[in-house]
């Protein structure tokens, strides 16, 4: 079994990395992220410096898999990418409610039977395609909080992966035969977390968005979310 990950953020020595990705998503990564080995460790080395000069970060992954994610999530960009890293720190943090696993795991594993947010695989342009059905649960016992926890667990696993971090997500939202329970279970501080978090907190480069099946009585709370997120990542979303 892998050992866990360092939380040390001053470590003695930092670990060499070592890319998983195939020769043509290295391309991809020095295309469209301005990746390559010239850049690629001069970033890492800031960033590290960073979390090891900053007050307030207490516990910090410093491994190169972990602040990949960040850095090509912000193309390279090492103020952003370290402001996106604070943002990241600052959610499990202030909201743990949403983003910290604590209750049953049954309450989860009715979700995933569900088939509520299904991972289904990379597409054949390298894209991690996932599903978002939430028709198939019964809601009397559920929160928007154990949408972030399920969905931040989910985003967490694939983000270890090199290939997701490069080439990104596209979401597919099934809201065929939702009800409007389920839009009534969202308030507008809730839709604000969700597009603050996944738009400048979690590092996701979200490639498309399919909103599908949707109801007229949920097209308030789509277009209420899409006002909160960054125009850039309004485009990405498909009707």
């Amino acid at each position: 079994m892998p050992s866990l990950p360092s939380l040390d953020k001053c470590p003695s020595l930092y670990g060499t990395y070592r890319t998983t990705l195939s020769p043509t998503f290295l391309a991809k990564a020095k295309d469209e992220l301005h990746e390559n080995a010239s850049t690629r460790d001069p970033s890492l080395a800031q960033m590290r410096e960073f979390i090891a000069k900053h007050p307030q970060i207490q516990r910090c992954r410093t491994d190169a898999s972990f602040l990949l994610r960040f850095l090509r999530a912000r193309k390279f960009n090492v103020i952003a990418a370290c402001e996106m890293l604070e943002n990241y720190l600052t959610c499990f943090d202030r909201w743990p409610q949403c983003f910290r696993i604590s209750d049953s795991v049954d309450l989860y594993r009715k979700l995933i039977d569900g088939a509520f947010l299904v991972p289904l695989g990379y597409a054949a342009e390298g894209q991690f395609v996932m599903l978002y059905r939430p028709a198939g649960i019964e809601l009397s016992w559920m929160k928007p909080e154990h949408v972030f926890k399920l969905g931040s667990a989910l985003i967490e696993c694939y983000l270890e992966e090199e290939q997701f971090q490069v080439c990104g997500l596209e979401i597919i939202c099934d809201f065929q035969e939702a009800t409007l329970t389920y839009f009534g279970l969202w308030t507008v501080m809730d839709l604000k977390l969700l597009m603050d978090s996944t738009t400048g907190a979690m590092p996701l480069r979200t490639k498309r968005v399919h909103i599908c099946g949707l109801p007229r009585f949920g097209t308030a709370v789509i277009t209420t979310c899409l006002a909160m997120a960054p125009l850039k990542h309004q485009q990405k979303v498909k009707g």
